[in-house]
């Protein structure tokens, strides 16, 4: 599925002015569409997403007309240097702070001011930080403000970096609800809790600081929106949701696997919202994919039932899945390449040129991104889907900033910085 799947052809590429409104995202499994190459696993993603089909940010890029510039890699954190500091893990997989970084090293002073009012800059991060180090959380052993406050402090200076660089327009997806994921059923009722405080606490916190974010701005930027991940997972699991999206499980996993061993496999993911024991399917990611749309639309925009049947409606969900696809070539062949302008790294990097205005012809590869491992930047050693975070401890052979070692700042002896502070440093 979608191994055959290669660049659009340079007409489709020629089609899209370098001037294109452009959704540029920072992120982890959630959102990758094919950085990280992983190693052979058992549970079957298709090639360059942790899902059975396309991701909520490649949805939402073809319906707004977006040109997708995708830095996103699975597993990754807010800040590798903060997490590994109380974590004892060693991730080395670029983490937003890093993709941020690397961005900057490619585009950074390249795009005309003007030609980027109408971007908008997504952050969606935390799920490998909370789950990487989940027995630790799940027993209450992480200080709560120490994390909620350095989390929240990372992710708010990647905003307050992208906005030092003329980006106006900014949507964060907070932690989503991992109280509810089919990985935490490996924990009893008091573990799924304590795992609930601190994502709750940390999302208020950065729902709250982005909003004070905004006002020290005093007008120079747009927004600074949440789409919360939370809320949304929590109501898709919901029974009128899920019967309204055709669901038979809200709750399992379509694939499991212990130790690299298939453990429980289902007979089409497609009816899941679950696709592996964290990641949502192609279904679930195109109603996301709805919720941020109406959240840049409308930042007053509720996550309640209601809203999300509308949208199921509204946009056809249920006729999306992994066989058949809206987004396919072939709407009916998921071999067909994507409809979707789209850069991994690994292709952005290789079209600066292009995509800045600079030159009238992208290179080879460029368009709606293969995803095949072989457009991927990273490689990852996962040998276990039990989580994103199953690549956090894996192996980044080439595609790290080389500058990322410069925001070791945010250690644990600086993470308690009042947010004011935090702009001496951009």
């Amino acid at each position: 599925m979608f191994s055959k799947l290669v660049s659009c052809s340079i007409a489709l590429a020629l089609s899209v002015s370098a001037a294109s409104k452009r959704l540029i995202v920072f992120g982890d499994s959630l959102s990758d569409i094919g950085n990280v190459d992983r190693a052979k696993n058992v549970i079957p993603w298709v090639p360059g997403r942790f899902s059975n089909g396309p991701m909520w940010n490649e949805y939402l890029a073809y319906k707004n007309n977006y040109t997708l510039i995708n830095y996103a890699y699975g597993g990754a954190t807010c800040n590798n240097t903060f997490i590994n500091s109380f974590s004892g893990l060693n991730i080395t997989i670029p983490s937003v702070i890093d993709q941020i970084t690397m961005f900057n090293s490619t585009f950074g002073g390249k795009f005309n001011s003007s030609s980027i009012e109408d971007d908008i800059v997504v952050i969606e991060i935390g799920t490998n930080d909370i789950l990487g180090s989940s027995d630790a959380f799940a027993t209450g052993k992480i200080d709560t403000q120490l994390f909620t406050t350095g989390f929240v402090n990372n992710v708010l200076y990647g905003v307050n970096f992208m906005a030092k660089l003329g980006y106006k327009k900014f949507v964060i997806a907070d932690i989503p609800n991992l109280e509810l994921i089919p990985f935490a059923q490996n924990y009893e009722i008091t573990g799924r809790t304590m795992l609930n405080n601190y994502i709750v606490a940390t999302n208020n916190l950065l729902s709250s600081s982005a909003a004070s974010l905004v006002a020290t701005y005093n007008g120079s930027i747009d927004y600074v929106r949440i789409a919360s991940f939370y809320k949304f997972l929590k109501v898709a699991a919901e029974p009128s949701v899920g019967a309204a999206l055709n669901f038979v499980s809200t709750s399992a996993g379509c694939y499991i696997s212990k130790n690299n061993t298939l453990t429980t496999a289902c007979s089409s993911s497609d009816d899941y919202l679950y696709f592996d024991d964290v990641h949502p399917t192609t279904r679930t990611h195109a109603l996301f994919s709805a919720v941020v749309e109406k959240v840049i639309e409308n930042s007053s925009f509720d996550i309640v039932e209601s809203n999300l049947i509308d949208l199921i409606k509204a946009n056809n969900i249920t006729s999306v899945s992994s066989t058949q696809n809206y987004l396919f070539s072939n709407s009916s062949d998921n071999t067909s390449p994507l409809k979707v302008d789209e850069y991994t790294v690994k292709n952005a990097t290789a079209n600066v040129a292009f995509l800045t205005g600079s030159s009238s012809q992208p290179s080879s590869g460029s368009g709606s991104t293969s995803p095949s491992p072989s457009s991927s930047s990273s490689s990852s050693s996962s040998s276990s889907s039990s989580s994103s975070s199953s690549s956090s401890s894996s192996s980044n052979s080439s595609s790290k900033s080389s500058s990322s070692t410069r925001y070791t700042i945010f250690n644990l002896a600086s993470v308690l910085m009042p947010l004011s502070l935090l702009m001496l440093f951009i």
